[in-house]
């Protein structure tokens, strides 16, 4: 499981590093979602709130990662909660694009992973609470 977390871990921060970059050069935009009912100032406002989601998904992921490295379950709570945040954000890219088909795939997915690294914080947490490492299974 601490394969998982890792591979995540790494994987998801590159992919939101890159998600941040597109942000601040403005590839990505709200208004290529084609708010059409949105002011600019709404358009402004949903941006600068998606940027942020991502830029505390960058930081979830990175604490992931040290998280599963170090076995300190403190850091993978931080990503337990802020990865729904991340879900949102790919929920509203989905709902803007003209292909919806992976819709349910992605949020499969996200839950799946959810569940595993819960398992992983759990464990992780009773281990440095009795002192015993379980074994690898």
């Amino acid at each position: 499981m601490e394969h998982l977390g890792i591979s995540v871990g790494c994987k998801g921060t590159v992919l939101y590093v890159l998600l941040t970059i597109l942000f601040i050069n403005g590839k990505i935009s709200a208004r290529d979602a084609k708010l059409n009912n949105m002011s600019e100032d709404g358009i402004q406002i949903l941006n600068y709130i998606c940027m942020a989601i991502v830029l505390i998904n960058v930081g979830g992921y990175i604490s992931l990662t040290l998280g599963t490295v170090q076995s300190r379950h403190d850091l993978i709570l931080f990503w337990l909660i802020s990865s729904p945040l991340g879900m949102l954000v790919w929920t509203i890219f989905l709902l803007s694009t003209r292909y919806p088909r992976g819709f349910l795939i992605i949020p499969t997915f996200y839950i799946y992973i959810w569940f595993e690294m819960y398992s992983l914080y759990k464990r992780i947490k009773s281990e440095r609470q009795t002192g015993f490492s379980h074994l690898a299974v």
